[in-house]
């Protein structure tokens, strides 16, 4: 039982794998780095939260409104503070890959979108092997939620790459838009439950599709285009 729970965990990120060894073949051989900075991340992210539930309680308790718990749990706790560790490791690998001499694999379009994927789905994997302690038999409906979710979130805090090269603060933008995401599933699933949480992540599936189309176009989602230094 425990080991096909543990194969559930990590199917998503080991499709994915499967599929850029196909589209993308360079990218598979920094798969470890990517799976050891997701767990990290994991890691961390768990940790800030712990750090700041005391300061998250009391603000709740002088507060006295559920408004302002719901708030600080889904924007806050789990959104920017999750989003955050994610996208710090993230792209600390990514400016790893770029400096050392496989020159600019981590800036082309196409390898920044597959890492990110990669990266938010052994997130997701790390976050649910978790939940076997504490919320178990949550793995199939994350499947359909959350295993999008964190990939998605990453990808348009990821857009920022390029972003940051058309106007200024385009990086930050593109993380407060990652978090807000984040956050804003996070309300829904308060409200609404799971058919809300299908029917937004299904909706930001459509955007983040559309957001990378206006970055790459049809190349990023096929692996075609060559991997080109970032032009300056």
């Amino acid at each position: 039982m425990v080991a096909f729970y543990l194969f559930l965990c990590f199917l998503m990120p080991l499709v994915w794998l499967i599929y850029a060894a196909f589209v993308r073949r360079s990218i598979v051989k920094y798969a470890l780095l990517f799976f050891v900075s997701s767990l990290i991340s994991v890691i961390a992210a768990s940790l800030l939260q712990t750090a700041f539930q005391a300061v998250f309680s009391e603000i709740i308790i002088f507060s006295g409104g559920r408004a302002v718990s719901i708030f600080l749990y889904s924007f806050i706790q789990t959104g920017f503070l999750e989003e955050a560790a994610k996208a710090f490791f993230f792209f600390f690998i990514l400016n790893k890959i770029n400096t050392s001499r496989t020159g600019f694999v981590g800036r082309s379009e196409s390898a920044v979108f597959y890492f990110a994927v990669f990266s938010g789905l052994l997130f997701a994997s790390f976050e649910t092997l978790a939940g076997y302690f504490y919320l178990p038999g949550a793995t199939v409906p994350r499947m359909f939620t959350t295993y999008l979710l964190h990939p998605l979130a990453l990808l348009v805090t990821a857009s920022g790459v390029f972003f940051d090269k058309r106007f200024r603060g385009g990086a930050v933008l593109a993380f407060l838009a990652g978090f807000l995401v984040h956050g804003f599933y996070n309300l829904v699933v308060v409200f609404f439950m799971r058919s809300g949480a299908v029917v937004y992540t299904a909706v930001m599936v459509v955007s983040v599709i559309v957001l990378w189309w206006k970055i790459g176009g049809s190349a990023i989602f096929t692996g075609e285009r060559d991997i080109i230094p970032p032009q300056e």
